[in-house]
């Protein structure tokens, strides 16, 4: 489970990086891994990922 800067647990895949993005580590169902990041509040990143 990731962590935001504060050290608040964001959920399994997600993390805040140094600059402020959160990002979000996921395998498609293909089985390629991908990274995604974006400038957003922690809420509005858990609301788009669903």
């Amino acid at each position: 489970m990731g962590k935001n800067l504060k050290g608040k647990e964001l959920g399994a895949g997600i993390s805040q990086r140094k600059d402020g993005r959160y990002s979000a580590r996921f395998v498609t169902s293909s089985g390629k891994r991908v990274e995604k990041y974006e400038m957003l509040k922690f809420e509005e990143y858990s609301i788009k990922m669903k």
